[in-house]
Order: C-alpha cells, then sequence, then structure tokens
C-alpha cells in the first residue's frame, strides 16, 4: 500500500524499512551517519566532545559506521543483531544505566562484541 501510495514519487523518494517502520526519505545519499556527522561538525565542543548515538533499528547502522572514527560511543539497543556500534545492551533501562555511568564519569562498559572500552 505505501509503495503505491509514493508511486507518483518515484525517483525522488525512497523507503527503509526498519524496526516496525518504513523511513519514506528523498532519494539522495543522506542517512543517519551523514546527519550526526553534520550536527557533530556544527557544535562547538571539538574534540572535546563525545558523541553518543544509540539506536534500535538497523537504520541506524549508517550512524554507528560514521561516529566510529570520531570516537564516537556507539549502543545497540535490543537483542540479536550484528551491529556496528561498539557497545550493545538489551533494553532500554540499560541505556539509562549508561547515560548514568557516563554523568558520573566511570568506566566499566562491556563491547558489544564482549571487550571493554579503555580510557572510561
Amino acid at each position: 500500500m505505501l509503495e503505491r501510495a509514493l508511486r507518483p514519487y518515484r525517483g525522488t523518494l525512497t523507503i527503509a524499512a526498519g524496526k516496525k517502520v518504513f523511513e519514506v526519505m528523498p532519494e539522495t545519499d543522506w542517512n543517519k551517519g551523514a546527519a550526526v556527522l553534520k550536527i557533530a561538525g556544527m557544535l562547538p565542543f571539538g574534540r572535546k566532545a563525545l558523541p553518543v548515538y544509540f539506536g534500535d533499528d538497523r537504520t541506524d547502522e549508517d550512524a554507528f559506521r560514521a561516529l566510529r572514527p570520531l570516537g564516537g560511543l556507539t549502543v545497540r539497543v535490543g537483542r540479536g543483531r550484528d551491529t556496528k556500534a561498539e557497545f550493545a545492551v538489551d533494553t532500554p533501562a540499560q541505556v539509562v544505566e549508561i547515560l548514568e555511568i557516563i554523568e558520573r564519569g566511570v568506566g566499566g562498559l562491556t563491547g558489544a562484541r564482549g571487550r571493554k572500552r579503555s580510557g572510561g
């Protein structure tokens, strides 16, 4: 039904299937990764800022990939998915725990691939 509704816009809009959603976007090279890099570049903090990105959908993988070279904290929320995020948690409640850890400035996060993040 969605594809039929968007048929008149073929070539200008694209559909990205996500977790329980369809994202309708202009047909460009723009994605969540490009968006977070643009936002990070606009912030006045420079290299002192720690980009933090939590995502639970396949459409968040672009942001995870984009933030890796910046040393950003990327966290996949949810189970059973291969991810480019450095860390993974099972529930949104664990997101709150991570934010509290960041606020306290304490390390101890376990990587999505079973390793500890250094320098915490």
